[in-house]
């Protein structure tokens, strides 16, 4: 009785062997499991609850979106190796799809480029208006807007460091070209 028991035990237990040494080399050492897979549980049941009385796409989408987030913030090491092993699978069972996950990729990334870049250039548009419009009330007011937010002490630092560089040109042109400050 006791051998029969325990040949099937071998015989449930034995296909599941490779399954645990990949989860071991998934799941990175130093990572603590416990706590991180309680923490991604709890946003992704969270996401499930915010979702409940929405309309179905939101519905389908936030729960894994806080699961992915939330594992990729609690658990990143385990998150890193368990995207690098679906990757591998993806490029040897599907090799078409990988192609056209890492075009996706790669659109994205230069879509993140754009969007940064026309970013620096609203910051910088904002910038002037804001300066503009300090600048006017100003001197429509008389209020010393402009040393109040600390700016004029900017511009001075500004004008200090643009003078220092300038002088340092100024040291090093007059020097013979073929000379060195150390000479």
């Amino acid at each position: 009785m006791l051998s029969k028991v325990s040949r099937q035990a071998i015989v449930l237990v034995f296909p599941l062997m490779p399954i645990s040494g990949r989860i071991k080399s998934i799941v990175a050492p130093e990572e603590p499991l416990t706590p991180g897979i309680l923490y991604v549980g709890v946003a992704t049941l969270s996401g499930s609850i915010l979702a409940r009385n929405r309309i179905l796409p939101t519905r389908l989408l936030l729960p894994p979106l806080f699961l992915m987030l939330s594992a990729q913030h609690f658990l990143p090491k385990a998150t890193h190796n368990l995207t690098d092993y679906v990757g591998s699978l993806e490029d040897k069972y599907f090799p078409t799809l990988a192609q056209k996950h890492e075009t996706a990729k790669a659109h994205s990334a230069m879509t993140w480029v754009r969007m940064r870049d026309a970013a620096k250039g609203i910051n910088v548009h904002i910038e002037k208006a804001t300066t503009r419009a300090v600048d006017t009330v100003q001197k429509v007011s008389g209020l010393k807007l402009r040393e109040t937010l600390g700016w004029q002490r900017a511009v001075k630092t500004k004008l200090e460091d643009m003078k220092s560089e300038a002088d340092r040109k100024g040291q090093d042109s007059s020097k013979p070209p073929g000379e060195t400050k150390e000479s």
